[in-house]
């Protein structure tokens, strides 16, 4: 299979691999407005997970239950065009998050996500996000610039 690679895509500020999951969650876009007592809430319900390369997360039609935030690896958010070539629509690094679209579209996965490296993730299930989200605007409001964010990537990278 062939890979068609993103370009310029920006990567998220580096994460120190011994910080605890809280400073973690501190620095990460998504919360790094919330005050100490929202992040310690939030650090109860997420769950550490490990993965070796090659794991996939999720596969398109798959229905979302996750939020995962990205502590240390890469994973690549991919489609296989009908020929069977692995166009890679997003390489992820330390501090992004992935599986977004489905909690907050249709509940369906549109691509795949797969570890590229030894990879481990904090998760949150979509119940907890939908209540983080009433609660916390700040973190619906970091949640629309990630995903427009990314959907410039893809569009920048569509012209190349």
């Amino acid at each position: 299979m062939r890979e068609k690679r993103s370009q310029g895509q920006k990567a998220p500020p580096p994460f120190q691999e011994s910080e605890g999951k809280e400073a973690f969650l501190a620095q990460s876009a998504l919360f790094q407005q919330l005050h100490a007592e929202a992040l310690r809430d939030i650090d109860r319900i997420t769950t550490t997970m490990s993965y070796p390369p090659g794991r996939i997360f999720y596969r398109p039609g798959e229905r979302g239950s996750l939020l995962f935030l990205l502590k240390s690896g890469r994973v690549q958010l991919y489609h296989l065009s009908t020929d069977g070539r692995k166009l890679i629509t997003a390489i992820l690094e330390p501090g992004a998050c992935f599986g977004e679209m489905a909690l907050i579209g249709q509940g369906m996965h549109q691509c795949f996500a797969e570890a590229v490296l030894d990879t481990r993730v904090y998760s949150i299930y979509k119940q907890d996000i939908e209540r983080l989200l009433a609660e916390q605007p700040t973190i619906t409001h970091a949640l629309l610039q990630i995903v427009g964010q990314r959907q410039l990537q893809l569009e920048a990278q569509l012209i190349d």
